[in-house]
């Protein structure tokens, strides 16, 4: 159908002629009906472009779902569609993946929640918030701390995230998930929005994150894990803030969880690794999230 409305258009343009008239209100009233006739059969087309798009986009969200096995090859449309089942709030396999929660440290505590989020061709873009807060009397321990915070959570109270799937598998039921995926974030900390900096601190990173969940039959408990690595450049300041010597380094972190009843997950970061001795297996931060 598509290709019909192109042909009648192209068909309309080759056979409108200004020359077949003379007068000077048919020529007015035949460029009129071409006008009309030509925005007519582009709206068409526009309005069937659309519904072909959201019929594939459809598709290839069901095709997610019943294939069990999916490496690497993710272009445009099959990227869209995983994110769309990852994400989707009406899919309670993946809630643990939902860019909103708390995490609570030794007097310190962070509290974050995704903005708006779109598609940029094979990659997920989106805006993360997050306050991170400490009750640490030093100052420069607070800082640390906060800092930390943040690093952990989501990498700063400002983040820009791109992320690409790598590989994702799952059985029938969706009773067991392994997720893996390529990002990218670019962050940046301001002391106008209550962080302890004296300066704006950014940074940027590439890195993997895994995810592993497994389920009980009735679905009332599903245990996950994740794991991440990242490769980290930060400003001077940003690196001040953490309380590490050098701009680039690298910081993974291993998470286990529990999500009870599709209403309330509960997680702990139980190691942090890194290049960086300092920020080697801190105490242990408790997480969480409660979804509607």
């Amino acid at each position: 159908m598509i290709k019909a409305k192109q042909v009648e258009i192209k068909d309309l343009q080759n056979n409108f002629n200004i020359d077949n008239f003379t007068n000077a209100n048919d020529i007015n009233s035949a460029i009129s009906n071409y006008n009309q006739k030509k925005e007519k059969l582009s709206t068409d087309l526009k309005d069937l472009k659309k519904r072909k798009s959201s019929h594939y986009r459809a598709y290839m969200r069901e095709y997610i779902k019943l294939e069990n096995n999916h490496y690497f090859k993710f272009g445009r449309y099959k990227s869209r569609a995983f994110f769309d089942v990852l994400y989707d709030n009406d899919l309670s396999s993946f809630k643990a993946l939902n860019n909103t929660g708390f995490n609570i440290g030794d007097k310190s505590g962070s509290l974050y929640s995704e903005l708006a989020s779109d598609q940029l061709w094979i990659f997920r873009v989106s805006l993360v918030a997050l306050v991170a807060s400490s009750s640490k009397d030093s100052t420069s321990i607070a800082k640390s701390e906060e800092a930390f915070q943040r690093l952990v959570s989501s990498g700063g109270n400002t983040v820009l995230k791109f992320e690409y799937p790598l590989v994702y598998l799952h059985n029938q039921n969706n009773s067991f998930n392994f997720i893996s995926r390529f990002i990218a974030k670019g962050t940046a900390d301001f002391e106008q929005f209550g962080t302890e900096t004296e300066d704006w601190a950014g940074s940027a990173s590439l890195g993997l994150d895994t995810y592993l969940d497994f389920s009980t039959d009735e679905n009332k408990f599903r245990f996950f894990a994740s794991g991440s690595l990242y490769n980290i450049y930060g400003t001077e300041t940003f690196n001040t803030n953490l309380g590490v010597p050098n701009k680039s380094f690298t910081f993974g972190q291993l998470k286990v969880g529990l999500i009870y009843n599709n209403a309330v997950s509960f997680s702990f970061i139980l190691g942090t690794f890194s290049s960086e001795s300092s920020l080697e297996n801190r105490s242990v931060l408790v997480g969480g999230q409660i979804f509607n």
